[in-house]
Parts: C-alpha cells; structure tokens; sequence
C-alpha cells in the first residue's frame, strides 16, 4: 500500500513539473521589430542652366542676340542690358575701374571684352576675343577677331586710317548729318582693328562726330 502511494505522490510531481515546463516553453515570446528607416529626404530636380547665346552680332546700333530657339535685340542706349548680357555669359561680374583722371569714364572688364561708359553720355563695346565662354563675338558680316584682313576688306570693310594697328570699317547704317559741319554726313559704324593682316579687335558704335 505504501509503494503505491509513493508511486502515485512520484507521478503526480512529474505531471506537475511536465505541467510547469510546457506552460513555459508555450508562452509567447515578446519580439520587437526593428524600428522602420526613415524615408530618404526627396531630392530637388536639379534646376537647369539658363540657355546662353550661341552668337552675339555686333552693329553700330546694337546687338543682335541669338539663342538656339530665338533672337534678341539689345541697343546701345540699353546699358544695363548690354551689362547683364556680358554678365550672363561670362558667369562673373565686370571688373569696374575709372578710366579717366576726371573720373567721366567708367571701364567695365570681362575677358575678351570691355565695356567703356562715358558718364551720362554714351559708351561702346570693344572685343578683343573670337569668343566669350561658348558664345561667338562677330560683326553682321561674319568678321571677328582672328579673322583676315583680306576677309574684312571682301566683307565690304573700308580703310580708315593708320598701321599696326590699322582701323578699318564697316558702315551698316545711314549716315547722320554733323551739327558742327553739316552737310558733311556723319555716320555710325563698326571699327574693325588688324595687326599683321590679322583683326585683333572690333569697336562699335563709333560716331564720325561726337555732337551728333
């Protein structure tokens, strides 16, 4: 009688301790997700460069401007634009500097290109370059710097004066009369500047008399 009530007091721990155990191999196991990443910021589309002019034609009135899909006129009286033009296509500012002792003229600078403003009055453009970053520098008649002499003067350039440098012209537009000889027929036209057969610089406007 005794072994059996062992028997049965042994069994029952073991079913109590099977019990235990499978209750906590049963119970759940807390697992935490990783923490979800961060969407990446989203990143602007890279805002496109302004277009620049393929070529600047230079006139004794203006500038005729074209770009790939228009043209653009700009005239001499337009100082600020003529400025910004440069601007644009050089991706600086001007060097500015005095040009006189009396201060009346006002040099702004780009390679290739200078800018002289006569206070108050009037300015011109000189180019000493072909090009100007991408963009290509010439006269209405295909003249820019680096060209020949001989292709100047079959463009219709006529001797002005001097040598080395010698100044030759080009008058595209009509003629003005001059108030201090009148009669005498003043004109607009476009200096073109040759050293050694070779053009080294183009000037425009230039004004056959300053008082007109």
């Amino acid at each position: 009688m005794a072994s059996r009530l062992a028997l049965a007091l042994a069994l029952t721990a073991a079913f109590c301790l099977t019990g235990c155990a499978a209750e906590k191999m049963a119970a759940p196991i807390e697992t935490t997700s990783p923490p979800a990443s961060e969407s990446p910021a989203p990143v602007p589309a890279p805002v496109p460069a302004p277009a620049l002019p393929t070529v600047v034609g230079v006139t004794s009135a203006g500038l005729a401007v074209s770009y790939a899909d228009l043209a653009v006129w700009i005239p001499y009286d337009d100082t600020a634009a003529v400025l910004d033009l440069f601007k644009d296509i050089s991706g600086t500012e001007a060097e500015t500097s005095i040009g006189s002792i009396s201060g009346d003229l006002i040099l702004h600078e780009w390679p290739g290109v200078r800018v002289t403003e006569v206070v108050d009055t009037r300015f011109w453009v000189t180019f000493s370059a072909p090009t100007i970053g991408e963009t290509k520098i010439e006269t209405v008649a295909g003249i820019s710097v680096g060209s020949r002499r001989e292709d100047v003067l079959s463009a219709g350039g006529i001797f002005r004066w001097g040598s080395e440098p010698e100044m030759l012209y080009f008058q595209d537009a009509p003629g003005r009369d001059s108030l201090a000889d009148p009669g005498s027929g003043a004109q607009d036209f476009i200096a073109v500047f040759v050293e050694n057969d070779v053009v080294s610089g183009i000037l425009a406007p230039v004004i056959e008399y300053g008082d007109v």
